[in-house]
């Protein structure tokens, strides 16, 4: 019985492991998207087509903008993380993915509608090449990204 115990043992410890750095994103593919927005009509989609095939390197957040119910689970999301300063950055703008540094909230790149579905594939590759990169020395594209909100001065609880 000791003797058919250990193989399955063995083979069932192959499924479960700790989570270790090699597992956190490199980078937060973030969209901002409500039910009412037509731009996310078009950029959704295509965002669920570039991350159809899951990369541990990357994780996609979405905050919805849709109603006040949807913001706050958003908010709630973000408020506290690496992220927080995303979404104070672009909170009202709809329509957009912006690729971010996990380590860092760096934003590397951004996505709109008048992306095609290869060119938000090619965004998404330069942003985790980038990652690599210290912060601060990256090599960022923020061609398609739209002036950060001014007027939202959201701070960052550590």
């Amino acid at each position: 019985m000791k003797n058919l115990l250990l193989p399955i043992l063995i083979s069932m410890s192959c499924f479960f492991h700790p989570a270790t750095a090699m597992d956190a994103p490199k980078v937060y593919a973030v969209s901002f998207t409500a039910d009412w927005c037509p731009n996310c009509r078009v950029l959704d989609p295509v965002l669920d087509q570039a991350f159809a095939d899951p990369d541990p390197a990357i994780e996609r957040v979405v905050f919805d903008m849709t109603n006040d119910a949807e913001r706050e689970k958003s908010f709630l999301r973000a408020d506290g993380t690496i992220l927080g300063n995303v979404y104070g950055d672009y909170l009202g703008v709809t329509g957009l993915a912006i690729f971010v540094a996990a380590d860092s909230g760096e934003t590397l790149s951004c996505a709109t509608r008048l992306q095609t579905l290869s060119e938000i594939k090619t965004l998404v590759q330069a942003s985790l090449v980038a990652a690599q990169d210290q912060p601060g020395a990256r090599k960022v594209d923020l061609t398609n990204c739209p002036e950060a909100n001014e007027k939202i001065a959201y701070e960052q609880v550590p």
